[in-house]
């Protein structure tokens, strides 16, 4: 399956608000909104949402956009793409793991893509560096847990 490299919110004709899923090969377009993809998402792997946006506010000391983290490849940054009045159409989310770089509020993907969003560059480089100082995290706990399980494996086979 491929990795999900963006999640933007879209107005479904005849049903209401959905999302349109970026990943490198195709565009999905499925009924539910951003965060409720997301919510979904994260459920599979049986993460709380509460509890994860609650361990983020300690990490990082920021109450708003915080960034959702599904596994080490897969952490979101919230941006904002639309001015309407359905709150629900105003953000998508970006996976950090893709991002290229970032230059006049302009998200650049490594694949080649580019986002433009409403944020100020530097509100948005401040998201992008809060997602991808929890990717490294992510990144260091899952190695360490590798090499604690590689470690217990050399003492069984002596």
């Amino acid at each position: 399956m491929d990795r999900i490299v963006a999640i933007l919110p879209t107005e479904i004709k005849g049903f209401g608000i959905g999302c349109e899923i970026y990943t490198n090969s195709k565009v999905y377009v499925d009924r539910r909104t951003c965060t409720v993809f997301l919510k979904h998402m994260a459920g599979k792997r049986s993460i709380s949402i509460k509890l994860m946006h609650k361990n983020m506010r300690e990490i990082l000391k920021v109450s708003r956009n915080l960034p959702y983290c599904i596994d080490a490849f897969n952490v979101f940054f919230p941006f904002k793409i639309n001015q309407t009045e359905i709150d629900d159409l105003r953000r998508g989310f970006v996976n950090c793991y893709y991002v290229k770089n970032i230059e006049n509020s302009t998200i650049i993907l490594k694949n080649g893509m580019t986002l433009s969003s409403l944020n100020r560059d530097r509100a948005l480089k401040n998201n992008f560096n809060n997602a991808s100082k929890i990717m490294y995290m992510k990144f260091a706990r899952d190695l360490s847990k590798m090499r604690k399980s590689v470690d217990f494996f050399d003492e069984i086979a002596l």
